[in-house]
């Protein structure tokens, strides 16, 4: 009976086995993976920011002088040596062109008045504005042409803003976008009294900004 009975221990550990063998062979059934994507553009991983800058020339350079001015003050519209000792009944005009740079986005603008300084002088003066393609055009006998586009109005305040937007191309090809012409006329308008002299050699300092959104 003592055999027998070792027998049957064997026997029920031996099962015992085959059962703790066929629990381990399950859990081991299930295979894993694993995927992975990055976000990018057709097949180049990675995402960009777009930019948008505007830049100025207030000369006739055809590539030089090509400026940022995000603060006042700004590049110096060149009214002449006129501008220098207006009289009563004259005006003169000057110009700033605009692009976007390489790689940028194309806008929309709107020319403001900035904190000009003058008193009496600069409450005096007049202004208006004309956009027009490029500065060749930004003479006192073309100034308000056919074709161009009005800005703001003749005669008025140096702190009238537009109300008429435009537009800036966005880069092309490499190249910055192709630029406009903001040409400004600055009058000094006969006086009412011509014997009153309180703005003799006085100085005025009007100042404009652009304000620029990209489309």
């Amino acid at each position: 009976m003592k055999v027998k009975l070792n027998q049957k221990v064997v026997a029920l550990a031996a099962a015992g086995l085959v059962l703790l063998s066929g629990a381990t062979v399950t859990s081991l059934a299930a295979w894993t993976d694993t995927e992975w994507v990055n976000g990018g553009v057709s097949t180049l991983p990675s995402v960009s920011s777009s930019t948008f800058d505007v830049e100025q020339n207030v000369t006739n350079s055809a590539t030089a002088n090509w400026t940022n001015s995000l603060a006042s003050p700004g590049g110096v519209v060149d009214f002449g040596s006129e501008a220098a000792a207006l009289t009563p009944g004259t005006s003169v005009v000057g110009f700033a062109r605009l692009r976007t740079v390489v790689n940028s986005l194309g806008g929309t603008l709107t020319l403001v008045h900035g904190a000009s300084a003058g008193g009496a002088f600069l409450a005096a003066l007049r202004y208006g504005a004309w956009l027009h393609p490029d500065a060749s055009t930004c003479t006192s006998t073309n100034y308000d042409g056919a074709g161009f586009t009005q800005l703001v109005p003749d005669g008025s305040v140096v702190g009238t803003d537009s109300t008429v937007p435009f537009t800036l191309a966005a880069s092309a090809g490499g190249n910055p976008g192709a630029e406009q012409t903001v040409c400004f006329r600055l009058t000094f308008p006969p006086l009412g009294d011509p014997t009153d002299k309180s703005l003799q050699g006085q100085t005025a300092d009007p100042i404009w900004q652009f304000n620029a959104i990209s489309n």
